[in-house]
């Protein structure tokens, strides 16, 4: 059915009162946005900036891991609204130990050792266990708490605002910190706000993949077919061993012994093979042998030649002959 529209002037009984949209388009001061809209009429919102959220929110149902979520909402938003510095964190059911900056804008990976990164961290985690983080809300350097109020000025811009990441009214999965110098808008607040209850369905969405349990359900007559294969193998025999160290010793050792030093030249019987008394086992290198053979004939020869000296002299020298043998 189409809806009926009425004049001014006329009322009826259930009509639709229709409020106006809101104006998202922000970058004209409030004063002077009042000033240039008629009154009577609501603000007309930005198309493009309508358009970009809806890209934003697509981006974010096609995300497949959380650590990409983080990445989107942290970087992709500039095309939303403007800030200086961004940071998605998680927040667990331990504050204090769950409470960490996942992804910061503009930086490729985090380093957990920062300073600027665990103060964010020890600030966040203070305020949330003071309920001070619940919905949308400026931060400033009065909420800081006391110990941390020095650095504010070192490692925060002016205005900050805190958009938490909760999943209905139960479940608190993170938060946005945006910062920059000059202060926010309502209609800004309002697109952070719908960016991350998109954000929420998602991150809920990405964390039953995780963990979610498959139910296998399983007829009796296969429990009772495992069970009796179970008791089968339990039957098969199965062969242990082991390794220890192991010393092989001779039943009737003997010694085995070469009569002369040298070289062997070749081994005339096969390892752990028979062998019987007088049986050749190896063979010398014969250089040795040789040499010394042929040094004792030079020696013999040189002892002949001295002999046959001797034996000459022995006719003419009565002395020569005395020494003969």
């Amino acid at each position: 059915m189409s809806p009926n529209f009425k004049k001014e002037g006329q009322s009826s009984v259930g009509a639709q009162v229709m409020e106006p949209p809101i104006a998202f388009k922000t970058s004209q001061p409030e004063s002077t946005a009042k000033s240039n809209t008629p009154p009577g009429k609501g603000s007309e919102a930005d198309p493009q900036l309508l358009l970009a959220l809806l890209q934003l929110e697509g981006q974010v149902r096609v995300a497949q891991t959380v650590k990409e979520l983080c990445f989107l909402l942290a970087n992709d938003t500039r095309r939303l609204i403007g800030f200086r510095q961004a940071c998605v964190l998680s927040i667990g059911k331990h504050l204090v130990a769950a409470c960490q900056v996942e992804v910061v804008s503009s930086v490729a990976v985090v380093d957990r050792k920062a300073p600027m990164v665990q103060w964010i961290e020890e600030v966040v985690a203070s305020l949330w266990e003071n309920q001070a983080l619940q919905a949308p809300c400026h931060l400033s350097v009065e909420q800081c708490p006391k110990h941390l109020q020095a650095d504010w000025k070192r490692f925060a811009f002016p205005h900050v605002l805190w958009c938490p990441i909760i999943w209905g009214n139960q479940r608190a999965m993170g938060g946005i910190w945006l910062a920059r110098e000059h202060p926010w808008q309502e209609a800004e607040i309002q697109v952070v706000r719908r960016l991350t209850e998109t954000v929420a369905h998602a991150w809920n969405a990405l964390g039953k993949k995780k963990t979610s349990v498959k139910h296998w359900t399983v007829s009796k007559r296969w429990l009772w077919f495992g069970l009796a294969l179970l008791v089968g193998v339990m039957c098969v025999p199965v062969r242990l061993s082991t390794l220890a160290p192991v010393e092989v010793v001779a039943r009737d050792p003997a010694v085995v012994t070469a009569p002369l030093d040298g070289v062997i030249a070749e081994i005339l019987v096969d390892p752990n093979t028979a062998v019987q008394e007088g049986e050749t086992i190896f063979r010398y290198e014969d250089t040795t042998f040789r040499n010394d053979y042929e040094v004792a004939e030079k020696n013999l020869a040189v002892g002949f030649m001295e002999y046959r000296k001797v034996t000459q002299g022995a006719f003419l020298d009565d002395e020569s002959g005395a020494s003969m043998p």
